[in-house]
């Protein structure tokens, strides 16, 4: 954080005061403080979120148990009305192979069901894993970043003076800029 063209620096010094310093430093633990809370504020709303998706989640997971378990009957039915057909138990063949033709139908239904389902779950798992990376890897910044500033904080000196450019000097480094300029002039 610079100092210079602060409202804390006396029009003389070029030294800030122990009240700027101060002042500066509430600013700093503040503004440190309100980005703490932002972030934990995040961290919470995204473990709700997280909650709520592994709800969802679980809810995906029963009735796709249910699906199987419909899944599995509907087959055990269709494979004793095969058992019949094959023996001739039964005396309304046409009657049976037209349903077993619609328990067929259901059990294809139910399997693409199932199929959509199961691709469905793979894709939000997948999403949520993803979002889950990034939402860690924003984690490490802010707390890098927050450690880094504390580590600023503690290297500083206090009461140290602000090294700061002269207005000569200023002017100086102006004019060696524009004296850069090369002129060409032709030859005869």
């Amino acid at each position: 954080m610079s100092v210079s063209g602060g409202s804390c620096e006396s029009p003389n010094a070029a030294e800030p005061t122990v009240d700027c310093f101060n002042e500066l430093l509430s600013r700093v633990k503040e503004s440190h403080e309100k980005e703490v809370k932002g972030l934990q504020l995040k961290i919470s709303k995204l473990k709700t979120e997280r909650c709520r998706d592994a709800e969802r989640l679980e809810e995906y997971y029963t009735k796709n148990q249910q699906l199987r378990e419909h899944q599995k009957t509907l087959y055990d039915t269709i494979t004793v009305l095969e058992d019949r057909l094959r023996a001739g138990l039964c005396d309304r063949c046409a009657v049976t192979e037209e349903h077993m033709k619609k328990k067929q139908q259901e059990f294809e239904n139910i399997r693409q069901q199932n199929l959509k389902l199961i691709t469905e779950l793979m894709n939000e798992r997948n999403n949520l894993q993803d979002e889950n990376k990034k939402i860690s890897e924003q984690l490490q910044k802010m707390q890098q970043k927050i450690e880094e500033e504390e580590q600023y904080m503690e290297g500083c000196i206090p009461d140290s003076p602000v090294q700061s450019l002269s207005l000569s000097m200023v002017n100086r480094m102006r004019r060696k800029r524009e004296n850069r300029h090369v002129r060409y002039t032709e030859q005869k």
